[in-house]
């Protein structure tokens, strides 16, 4: 509900939304579409988050999702003009460049672009601080390494998943 009291500044009045969780619900909703695989109406979902919420960190997570989504109905040239448009230098938070770079990687995969992807997968890797998307990442890096036929580099780096003590799922892999 809009407020009643004049002594809110303007910018504050011409708001739409009064809830500074609106954005989160809408990305919520954007994500489990996504994973209904009803990605049309994910895009829409981030569109929305993007037009109406440019102020808040849920945009630059709703870009990485609306990117996913293209990827997955194969629209590469979308998927690279919207993850070209993500502002990774001054404003995107630091812990969802890991998601981004990843996300750029797996574009690059799906257009079997191995060299390409591995740069993205070492940057998705370098800037991930969370154990389980180093051990992840750094296992795809050497699947991609392995498919671009540098092995030498993959076998040193399924080395260095061993060394990150992963899952036993991982391991056996």
């Amino acid at each position: 509900v809009k407020p009643k009291n004049k002594n809110y500044a303007k910018k504050h009045r011409n708001q739409k939304e009064f809830n500074n969780w609106v954005d989160n619900g809408y990305l919520l909703v954007a994500k489990s579409l996504y994973y209904k695989q009803t990605f049309d109406e994910c895009v829409s979902a981030c569109n929305t988050i993007i037009r109406d919420y440019p102020e808040t960190e849920s945009r630059y997570e709703a870009t990485i999702w609306m990117a996913r989504a293209f990827i997955e109905q194969k629209q590469y040239d979308q998927a690279q003009s919207v993850l070209d448009g993500y502002d990774v230098t001054t404003g995107a938070p630091k812990h969802l460049l890991p998601h981004f770079y990843a996300t750029f990687a797996d574009l690059k995969i799906r257009q079997e672009k191995y060299d390409e992807a591995i740069t993205y997968m070492k940057s998705a890797l370098e800037k991930s601080r969370k154990k389980y998307f180093r051990i992840r990442y750094q296992y795809i890096l050497a699947q991609l390494y392995h498919k671009a036929g540098n092995l030498k580099e993959a076998t040193l780096a399924y080395e260095n998943v061993q060394k990150l003590n992963p899952s036993y799922q991982i391991a056996f892999n």
